[in-house]
């Protein structure tokens, strides 16, 4: 008989879980305003990337909407509450190798249009994205490493795109458990990510396009490592 680890969920799947409960047992109500980012990070006991990123996986998920005045219950359906337990299973399946290769496809051509098409709150974003990095603890450090990735994308301004790097995003969260190699490799991703900025403050597509792949060999080798010391 061949049994398989038990993964962890991340800091943000932690998040999206007990909110997802709250909506399911009626406890949040359709239409009804969540605490603030500030208020849910210090509720929770996490960094404002976690919550942010649960709140983006709610919304892609159709149970949350953000907007200007806040965000509030989208939408209760028990049905739509289920799904996310039934994606998780599936996204074990995947493998680091597949990830990084799905990432290499999409994330030259993210880097490549953000060079091109970034504004000044783009750039703004993935400056305090970096920021983010700092953190020590090994998995809000996944989460804010993840984050990043996932605000350029957004820097792209392809919808289409940003859409199906959400797909990638949540992949990237589901493997990870935050077991990866520190201080020297994330001081050197963090280098790497500003590096892409520079270049994408440049208007250097080429130069964005060639750092995002350097940094892809360098994510690879630290995502199969640590996968490996399981």
């Amino acid at each position: 008989m061949k049994l398989t680890p038990i993964s962890r969920i991340s800091i943000s799947d932690a998040i999206v879980e007990q909110i997802e409960t709250l909506i399911a047992q009626g406890e949040l109500k359709e239409g009804q305003k969540l605490p603030s980012e500030r208020e849910l990070a210090e509720e929770f006991s996490v960094g404002r990337a976690s919550v942010r990123e649960a709140l983006k996986v709610l919304e892609s998920l159709g149970l949350v909407k953000r907007t200007s005045q806040g965000t509030f219950v989208e939408n209760s359906s028990p049905s739509l509450v289920a799904q996310p337990f039934a994606r998780r299973l599936l996204l074990r399946r995947h493998t680091v190798h597949e990830l990084i290769e799905a990432r290499r496809t999409i994330e030259e051509d993210l880097a490549q249009l953000a060079a091109q098409r970034a504004d000044e709150q783009d750039i703004c974003n993935l400056e305090e994205a970096v920021h983010a990095m700092d953190e020590d603890s090994g998995q809000k450090w996944v989460e804010a490493e993840v984050y990043f990735h996932s605000t350029l994308a957004e820097a792209a301004h392809n919808r289409i795109l940003s859409d199906v790097f959400e797909i990638v995003r949540n992949l990237m969260l589901s493997l990870a458990d935050g077991d990866f190699e520190g201080p020297g490799k994330r001081e050197l991703s963090k280098q790497e990510h500003l590096a892409l900025i520079e270049a994408i403050k440049e208007r250097d597509p080429e130069a964005a396009r060639r750092l995002m792949a350097k940094h892809l060999d360098l994510a690879e080798g630290i995502w199969v490592d640590a996968l490996q010391e399981k």
